[in-house]
Parts: structure tokens; C-alpha cells; sequence
């Protein structure tokens, strides 16, 4: 309700000055913020509507100084939005589209300003959200080169500022990724060696802060991982271990959520877990909000799970 009246109020706002870009970037950043809080309820059609609507805008802004990066970052931004609800939507063609716009517009903000330490973390973000729309074909030893490179700029981003809480979850965020791309490649001890460094970050993030969602939620992936690690090397025992772990943090926030960030590590907790009951109840929930991410129906294909 607050989002809807303060939307409608910025709307007549433009609508009365419609050449004001600083109403036009507050009006976009208000519908960024409604988008963003649609998305996380399962509202996927209210937060594509509001996405467009942003997206609408920022480009104008950009096409009226394109030379401006303050208007490119908003475009960029909006552009990341629609690829990440695509990508959950299983469009990762358009995902991916979007998602290179949107680098080449923060890598030529970048150009102008190279020390723009959020500029760069923004575009290992967009990076590592690409390498995650993972091709049928795909080039294992290409995926780690890149995730190296990533790997090594956070980690020079958060030795910069090591109070930055952000910048330290991406981090542990593009370990955990490599670990998973590492284990595909069948490099079982280097795969473990991501994970227990991404592990450490996470499990201390987690510990100043267990209101941080997100940290909660990458460190059941975490322990995810490390399941199907332990799967690789036969000891089914510290594989249900440590989906249990993953189960323990997050059955908590299941129970009345429509988040894909909940749920879908929730699945995967559930299937590991033989929770065949728990696991169907969530995938319907997905299934009902339109949600197919790529990774996430591989999974439920690979252990002969149905999507609705």
C-alpha cells in the first residue's frame, strides 16, 4: 500500500514535469523498490509490470544523455531486474541478452571512472549472473577461467574494505558457485577447498547477523554443495548431514514464504532428505508463481522430481 501511494504521487509528479529527470529517477527507484518487494512474494506478473515501467524510464533518461553515468548505472540496473525475472522464468535467452546490456553499460562507466570500486562489483555481479545461465553445452575449463577472475576481484574488493558486508557475500557467493562448477569438472579436492573458504566467510557473516536473509539463504546453499560433494566421494552420511544443516536454516522462513530464494534451496534440502512430501508441497509453490529457473529444473530432472 505505501509503495502504491507513493507510485501514484511520483506518477502525477512526472506527469506535471515530465522533462524533471531527477522526478523520472525517483520515480523509477520507487517502482525499483515495489518490483524488488513483488518478486520476493511470488508476485513475478505485478513485479514484470513494474520492471517494464522502470525500465521504460530509465531508458528515456539514458537516451536524453547518454553520456551521463548516472543514467546508465539506472539503465543497467532496470536491465538487470528483467534478466533476473527472466532468468526465474526460464527465459534464459532474454536473461542473457539483457544481462549483456547491461555489463556493456557499466563497463563504459567504468572506462570513465576505473577505481569505481561499486561500478566493478556491480559488473562481477552481472558476470557471475550470466555464467549461471548455464548452456546445454558447456565449457567447464571457460566457466572456472572466468570464475577465477571473479573470485580474485572480490577478494581484492574485500581487502580493500573488509567491513563491507555486501561486497564479502559476493564473495563467498562466486566460491560457492566455483566449488559447484569445480565438482562438475570431477576436481573433487579443489571443490572442497572453495567451499570450506566460502563456508568460513558465510558461517562469520551469518553469526554477527542471523536477521541477514541472504546470508542464510548462501549458506544452506553452501552446505548444499558440500552435500554433493560428499555424495561424489560415497559418504552418503555427511551428504544427509549437511542437507539437514541446510533444512535446519531454512525451514523457519518456509512456512508461509513465497520467495524463489527460500524455496528453491528448500527443494533441494527436501530431496536430499527423502522429504518427499515437503519437497512436492514447495515445488507446487514454485510452479504456482511461475518459477523455472534453469539450474533448479536440471535439479529436479536429475532426481526424477516432477514439476507441476
Amino acid at each position: 500500500m505505501e509503495f502504491s501511494l507513493s507510485i501514484a504521487l511520483k506518477n502525477q509528479a512526472v506527469a506535471k514535469k515530465p522533462h524533471d529527470r531527477m522526478l523520472a529517477k525517483d520515480l523509477a527507484d520507487s517502482l525499483s523498490w515495489a518490483g524488488s518487494a513483488n518478486e520476493v512474494m511470488g508476485r513475478l506478473d505485478a513485479a514484470q509490470a513494474l520492471y517494464e515501467r522502470q525500465l521504460q524510464l530509465a531508458q528515456g533518461l539514458h537516451d536524453a544523455a547518454p553520456g551521463d553515468a548516472l543514467w546508465s548505472d539506472k539503465l543497467a540496473e532496470a536491465l538487470q531486474h528483467q534478466a533476473r525475472l527472466n532468468a526465474m522464468r526460464g527465459d534464459a535467452r532474454s536473461a542473457g541478452a539483457q544481462y549483456r546490456r547491461a555489463e556493456a553499460l557499466l563497463q563504459a562507466n567504468m572506462a570513465t571512472a576505473p577505481g569505481n570500486r561499486l561500478w566493478q562489483a556491480n559488473v562481477g555481479l552481472v558476470q557471475l549472473a550470466m555464467l549461471r545461465l548455464t548452456p546445454a553445452t558447456r565449457d567447464l575449463n571457460g566457466e572456472l577461467a572466468q570464475l577465477d577472475i571473479l573470485v580474485r576481484q572480490f577478494a581484492s574488493l574485500t581487502e580493500i574494505d573488509p567491513k563491507n558486508a555486501t561486497w564479502a557475500k559476493h564473495q563467498a557467493q562466486v566460491l560457492v558457485q566455483t566449488a559447484a562448477v569445480q565438482l562438475d569438472a570431477g576436481r573433487v579436492a579443489a571443490a572442497l577447498g572453495s567451499l570450506n573458504l566460502a563456508h568460513e566467510r558465510l558461517q562469520a557473516r551469518y553469526a554477527r547477523n542471523k536477521a541477514d536473509l541472504l546470508a542464510r539463504v548462501m549458506l544452506a546453499t553452501a552446505l548444499l554443495v558440500r552435500a554433493d560433494i560428499a555424495l561424489k566421494v560415497n559418504d552418503q552420511a555427511l551428504a544427509r548431514q549437511n542437507c539437514q544443516g541446510a533444512a535446519d536454516l531454512l525451514g523457519p522462513q518456509t512456512l508461509a514464504s513465497d520467495d524463489f530464494r527460500i524455496l528453491d534451496p528448500w527443494v533441494r534440502s527436501q530431496v536430499c532428505l527423502g522429504e518427499r512430501d515437503a519437497a512436492n508441497a514447495a515445488i507446487l509453490r514454485l510452479s504456482r508463481i511461475g518459477y523455472r529457473e534453469h539450474a533448479y529444473v536440471h535439479y529436479l530432472a536429475l532426481h526424477n522430481e516432477r514439476t507441476p
